[in-house]
């Protein structure tokens, strides 16, 4: 993937990691990056900022990953992405070289994969690929566990064609 700096109304590419500048805030909207200056002074969080808007914009295709850094950047970020059914990846806290904001991103309890960074990149992979939204039929019976299972398993089958 090709990785580089983001600059002001960039508009978003397949296959590129875009880099927050130094003393700047992005957001997203639309196709296109928006960086602003942040107020000198205050608690500023990039990341929150960036996943809240990343979730607003793309719902339940947003994809948050906390990575190794020290505080709490990324944990309300993190809530967000989830309130809009995105897939949330946080380095295992174990692999980080600082693991202050991995640690506060899994104490929300909203994450879905606590991952190695060797391992990350597959699950993004995973959820573009194969991510589907199935919304639940209205029954008014519960099924027994079996029937749930072969029940889901008949969905996920006609929902990929098979």
């Amino acid at each position: 993937m090709v990785v580089i700096q983001a600059e002001n109304e960039m508009e978003v590419k397949p296959n590129t990691v875009y880099l927050i500048p130094p003393k700047k805030n992005m957001t997203l909207q639309g196709n296109k990056l928006f960086l602003s200056e942040y107020v000198h002074g205050l608690l500023n969080h990039p990341i929150d900022l960036f996943f809240t808007s990343l979730a607003e914009e793309y719902k339940e295709r947003s994809i948050g990953v906390v990575l190794s850094g020290t505080g709490s950047d990324g944990t309300n970020g993190i809530k967000a992405i989830k309130e809009h059914d995105g897939l949330t990846i946080v380095q295992d806290p174990e692999t980080a070289k600082f693991d202050g904001m991995p640690k506060s991103a899994i104490k929300t309890g909203l994450v879905d994969w606590v991952l190695s960074p060797k391992k990350i990149a597959g699950e993004i992979l995973n959820f573009s690929n194969y991510h589907t939204v199935i919304e639940p039929e209205q029954r008014e019976t519960f099924f027994s566990d079996e029937e749930s299972f072969s029940h889901i398993y008949a969905v996920l089958k006609k929902v990929r064609g098979e």
